[in-house]
């Protein structure tokens, strides 16, 4: 059974792909590296284009419903 945890997100361009990979603790919960990508995500988008638009998908509903919420139980989202 693999025990290690990580997060990853993807940009996706019209003339290339990158994908970021990051390393967790072995006691992060999938939660938190859902956590993890989408705030990579944005924290790249941020710095790399600011100005622009873009579209974010995940499969983790339970971290969108977990950013809507004004104070969130968790200290990631």
């Amino acid at each position: 059974m693999k025990t290690q945890v990580g997060a990853a997100f993807c940009i996706f361009e019209p003339d290339l792909t990158n994908e970021f990979l990051f390393r967790l603790e072995n006691h992060n919960t999938v939660f938190q590296a859902e956590l993890t990508a989408l705030h990579q995500a944005l924290l790249w988008k941020k710095s790399h284009r600011p100005g622009d638009f873009c579209n974010i998908f995940t499969d983790s509903l339970r971290s969108l419903k977990a950013l809507q919420k004004l104070r969130p139980k968790n200290n990631l989202a």
